[in-house]
């Protein structure tokens, strides 16, 4: 497995436990993802394997590429950040 394939596993693996934590706490599902909360999912997962920077990629919030349109990153930006604060 190539360096690429672990960091962009690993950034897949956390968003993916920030979106059950934040739909099990917010839409209530105790097992597996609302249809909500599955679609932004599958978009992360859709936006880090077409990702520029490969194995150097950064945090998304530190990134000078915004890949992600702008409703998409409200959403991905509440599911990754309330689990955390809440």
């Amino acid at each position: 497995m190539t360096p690429s394939k672990n960091r962009l596993e690993q950034e897949y693996r956390a968003i993916k436990t920030m979106i059950r934590m934040y739909c099990k706490k917010f839409h209530y599902y105790e097992k597996g993802l609302c249809q909500e909360c599955c679609a932004l999912l599958k978009y992360a997962e859709q936006r880090l394997n077409n990702c520029k920077f490969g194995e150097n990629k950064p945090t998304c919030d530190t990134c000078s590429i915004h890949c992600y349109k702008s409703e998409m990153r409200g959403n991905i930006r509440e599911a990754c950040v309330i689990p955390v604060l809440g």
